[in-house]
């Protein structure tokens, strides 16, 4: 992930601090202007704001592994606020069974008008479909680590704008201005989802999203059949 903010830049340099101790500091500084200071060559790094005066020992910017390219080819656009609901609905089903790779992460398929992200870990499968405000670029069908998804979906809180995705080396790339997430691939073949989805259906049945979200929280005690009443009262079958 590399994130740029505005900055005024006395002198320039590189330095790479550990990222636990340096978001426990900047995590509990107040709403004031912070100062870095650095040795050039050096590995101690001093970090201010106002009162509070931090000394860290980081290592050689050269430690740091290389980023990838960043003239990934472009693919497509999502909104913003879009992916990051499209993560959210998906995430939960993703499997945590390292011996089938090709389920620990998120189907992310982009053709023509449309973008679908998919998860399974064999028991749920989620499915999410949105329209592109344009279409794709070229056809792209990969599988995207959940960690990776899971960070992607944090970083997008209280972005706007879009969200452009290309491929190098490899990679998924998304980027918006200031932020730009990579993650590599999953290689193997995305279950064909589907064929597990029915296409056709004897009854629907239509509930509110709230209550139905609020029936499925609560612990599903024996003795206790009201409990989806409330939904079971505003549900109706649909033609």
């Amino acid at each position: 992930m590399q994130v740029e903010v505005a900055a005024e830049v006395k002198q320039g340099g590189q330095l790479t601090l550990p990222a636990r101790i340096l978001g426990e500091i900047v995590g509990n500084l107040p709403p004031a202007t912070v100062e870095i200071k650095a040795q050039e060559g050096g590995p101690q790094a001093e970090i201010s704001c106002e009162a509070s005066n931090f000394e860290i020992l980081g290592l050689p910017a050269g430690d740091f592994p290389t980023l990838p390219r960043a003239d990934a080819e472009a693919i497509g656009e999502i909104d913003a606020d879009v992916m990051r609901m499209m993560v959210n609905q998906t995430i939960f089903a993703v499997s945590a069974d390292e011996t089938r790779p090709f389920l620990t992460g998120v189907y992310v398929a982009l053709d023509g008008a449309e973008a679908k992200f998919v998860a399974t870990d064999g028991g749920r499968l989620a499915l999410r479909k949105v329209q592109l405000p344009q279409a794709a670029r070229q056809k792209v069908g990969v599988i995207v680590p959940a960690k990776a998804m899971q960070e992607l979906g944090r970083a997008l809180a209280g972005v706007e704008g879009r969200v452009q995705l290309g491929m190098a080396e490899n990679q998924l790339v998304f980027t918006v201005p200031g932020l730009r997430v990579y993650s590599r691939l999953i290689s193997g073949q995305f279950p064909n989802y589907q064929q597990v989805i029915p296409q056709e259906f004897k009854q629907r049945i239509r509930v509110q999203t709230d209550c139905c979200a609020r029936c499925a929280a609560r612990p599903l005690r024996r003795g206790t059949p009201r409990m989806w009443s409330g939904c079971q009262r505003r549900a109706r079958s649909l033609p």
